[in-house]
């Protein structure tokens, strides 16, 4: 999995992710889904980019705060194999948080989670 404008200066690691030597992409062992979450940091909205593997399969994304609060939840339904943006927009319950995860689910399993920083300033 490769996260375009992801940085971690810390060498810090993400749930099912490690940072290579670059410190710049994230990589898994899960690369059927290839998730790209973009921008980042981010305002109101945040876009993930991602290959689903089959027709038919239950997506959702959660953003948790770092209590492990989910303060934005969305489902996808009826998404086609292949590539698919899915778009969330309006995470105001996170307005006070700096930095969140946001967990991709796939039929009730988190595939992936990134690390997402929030632009406070407008």
């Amino acid at each position: 999995m490769v996260i375009m404008e992801y940085t971690d200066g810390t060498g810090g690691t993400v749930q099912n992710s490690t940072l290579d030597s670059t410190g710049t992409t994230v990589t898994s062992e899960k690369d059927q889904y290839n998730l790209n979450v973009y921008p980042n940091p981010f305002n109101d909205l945040v876009n993930l980019d991602f290959t689903n593997d089959a027709p038919g399969n239950r997506v959702s994304a959660e953003v948790y705060d770092l209590t492990g609060r989910i303060v934005y939840r969305k489902e996808f339904n009826n998404l086609a194999a292949g590539r698919n943006i899915l778009v969330l927009n309006g995470i105001e319950q996170a307005k006070a948080t700096t930095v969140c995860l946001v967990a991709l689910k796939v039929n009730g399993q988190i595939v992936r989670t990134v690390k997402l920083l929030r632009n406070n300033r407008k």
